[in-house]
């Protein structure tokens, strides 16, 4: 199961609120980071946070961009059982990088060196969680407010001393924050900062909070909680400049990739036909030599093609040593 796919699609969103008050209108005044592709990435927020489910449980570091939300999770192996990504031949993830609507793994690949694949919205979050993509602040605080705040999933000793607050989501799972006292010291309009526990603008109470614990009952599927084990200011930055972005291992370019390999299989046995075509039609010798070359610009038509294409797909996916 993808947790932390469900838990980012859940709160990634993006929420429309209204302005109220000095300290839910205040701004960040980070610097936010690049929207696309790799370069150099800033932090301000360092989160410490235990995840418990039956697929995947441990701590794990994330680094979280105030002024943007995006975010830096840094013990892959827990990153990893809980996005539920599949092993990619020859890499060793060291980073994964997550920008609203976009995921990126990153890391030392055997074969083509230092690179992140980028494994967008299409690929994980679109298809994986299509019904809690539709989920946002509205629907969830509206609910809260109509929804039994006493039934809290019960046993969960971290909660203690917390503020309660329960509400649902479109597809029908239960979501429970728990909240520390008070307000939070960051500032911010990003909606949610963090992977299902962190900052959040509480639209009910009309302030940002720290949100402790997180429980939440999928649909049709087991429950996972986790709990912030720390919040603290940072500076802290990661630069990935010197990385490649490569997407030939991803689900869409596997794909491409199978269908370059079918193309060029077929215009390889028509090279080998039209080969055997020129021998059997065009006459032996001088008479035979117009005939020989139209066949031939045939053939190196073809190749060429076939050469274009492959450039064509190394370039579009980040191939090292792509050249014509």
């Amino acid at each position: 199961m993808r947790i932390l796919i469900r838990i980012i699609c859940i709160l990634s969103v993006v929420w429309v609120w209204p302005a109220l008050g000095a300290d839910f209108d205040a701004q960040s005044r980070f610097t936010p980071n690049p929207q696309s592709g790799v370069g150099r990435f800033v932090f301000d927020l360092e989160m410490r946070v235990t995840l418990r489910s039956t697929q995947a449980s441990g701590p794990f570091t994330v680094l979280v961009n105030s002024r943007d939300g995006s975010m830096v999770l840094d013990n892959p192996h827990i990153t990893l059982w809980a996005l539920g990504m599949p092993d990619v031949p020859g890499l060793q993830i060291h980073h994964v990088l997550y920008r609203p609507g976009n995921l990126m793994a990153c890391g030392i690949h055997s074969q083509t060196g230092e690179v992140c694949l980028p494994l967008g919205a299409s690929d994980w979050v679109a298809t994986i969680m299509p019904a809690l993509s539709e989920l946002n602040a509205e629907h969830f605080f509206a609910s809260a407010r109509e929804s039994d705040q006493t039934a809290a999933p019960c046993c969960l000793p971290e909660a203690r001393g917390l503020e309660h607050l329960r509400g649902q989501g479109r597809d029908g799972s239960w979501i429970s924050f728990w909240f520390d006292p008070g307000i939070s010291t960051t500032p911010t309009q990003v909606p949610f900062l963090g992977p299902g526990v962190g900052v959040i603008k509480d639209q009910i109470a009309r302030k940002n909070r720290v949100v402790r614990h997180i429980h939440v009952m999928p649909v049709g599927t087991e429950s996972f909680e986790m709990h912030l084990d720390h919040l603290s200011g940072a500076n802290r930055s990661l630069d990935l400049s010197r990385f490649r972005v490569v997407s030939a291992f991803t689900t869409t370019g596997l794909s491409e990739a199978n269908d370059l390999s079918a193309w060029i299989m077929a215009s390889g046995r028509e090279i080998q036909a039209l080969s055997r075509e020129m021998a059997e039609v065009c006459a032996k010798g001088r008479a035979g030599n117009d005939c020989r070359a139209e066949y031939r610009v045939r053939i190196k038509a073809l190749e060429h093609e076939i050469k274009m294409r492959a450039l064509g797909y190394g370039a579009a996916h980040g191939l090292p040593g792509v050249q014509e």
